[in-house]
């Protein structure tokens, strides 16, 4: 079924179905149904994989737990069929069941099992007269997760063209019904409190030049979990990592400063559009969990993921491949 952005100004579309794409102000966007992700993330990236999302950190415990048991519970309520059991310092175990939906619980769980292929998505350059190249990770291709991680990667391309504000601020709905395409525990977006959380990020960007790109990640961050008073809690939010091509064109520049004004202004408002930066904290959290996890307790961890992967969780929706610049914008 056909997806797009709906708004005054409708500017971005997501198509299913083989070579689908829609004639929009700016873009036309095609789905991504060719191969899934064959690149592995590294920090220092070459010109060609110019940036995208990547979490391939694990995480930490706040006070010594360990991961001793993992369990999908089918018959819980959607948002608490993930079980945990953590084993203190002394070796007291405590079960716990950490708030997180199917929609995103398979994908993230599939690629958290991937130790060879860290990116998510990755932003493959400009086809020459086509437009931009996306890739994804098996795990999120087809699905609402990677429409979620896809809309994050693209919020701050090309921050100085207002044309794109719409789309950076509105979440796809279905062109048929007219209907937001939602996950469980998401909402209809404030586009007028998106707009002002665009506008601050803006105005950082404004301030702030030089970069060529940028990846969405978990670079010099730390995922932590533990107990608070018998309760399950995870923090840890992504960098914003900007840079540029190094002048022998052999790696890239850092540009600290941004990164470092970019995601503080993010981690303000909560991002541009809270439900993209929702799904983006919510991977970098869990894909690292489940990475620990997998580290303590290996045997459950391999029922675990064949639990999830045989039950096929995950909401079906489609992730964009190319996305073209019209003529008018080229």
């Amino acid at each position: 079924m056909a997806k797009r952005f709906l708004s005054l100004i409708a500017l971005v579309g997501v198509f299913a179905g083989v070579g689908a794409a829609a004639n929009l102000p700016g873009l036309r966007l095609h789905s991504a149904n060719g191969p899934a992700l064959t690149i592995k993330f590294t920090p220092t990236l070459r010109a060609g994989i110019p940036g995208g999302v990547a979490f391939p950190g694990v995480a930490e415990s706040a006070d010594g737990e360990t991961i001793t048991g993992i369990e999908y519970i089918p018959g819980n309520e959607d948002g608490q069929r993930l079980r945990l059991t953590l084993s203190d310092r002394n070796g007291e175990a405590r079960q716990v069941s950490p708030k997180l939906y199917d929609w995103q619980l398979g994908p993230i769980a599939r690629y958290a099992d991937d130790a060879e292929h860290d990116s998510l998505v990755t932003y493959r350059g400009i086809e020459p007269k086509k437009g931009f190249k996306f890739q994804y990770h098996s795990a999120i291709q087809g699905n609402l997760l990677g429409m979620r991680l896809w809309h994050a990667d693209f919020l701050l391309f090309m921050p100085q063209l207002a044309i794109l504000d719409a789309g950076r601020v509105d979440l796809p709905t279905d062109e048929t019904t007219g209907e937001y395409i939602f996950g469980a525990g998401e909402s209809v977006p404030d586009v007028a409190a998106n707009r002002k959380r665009w506008l601050a990020v803006s105005d950082v960007l404004q301030n702030h030049r030089g970069w060529e790109s940028y990846v969405i990640c978990d670079k010099g961050r730390k995922v932590e979990f533990g107990l608070n008073r018998g309760a399950f809690t995870i923090s840890g939010y992504p960098v914003w990592w900007f840079f540029s091509t190094a002048p022998d064109g052999m790696g890239v520049v850092s540009h600290d400063r941004t990164t470092q004004a970019v995601t503080a202004v993010m981690e303000e408002h909560g991002g541009v559009n809270p439900a993209v930066y929702g799904a983006t904290v919510v991977t970098m959290r869990y894909s690292a969990l489940f990475r620990r996890a997998k580290q303590d307790a290996p045997a459950a961890w391999t029922r675990f993921v064949a639990d999830v992967t045989a039950r096929r969780l995950g909401k079906p929706a489609d992730t964009p491949g190319l996305v073209e610049l019209l003529p008018a914008l080229r």
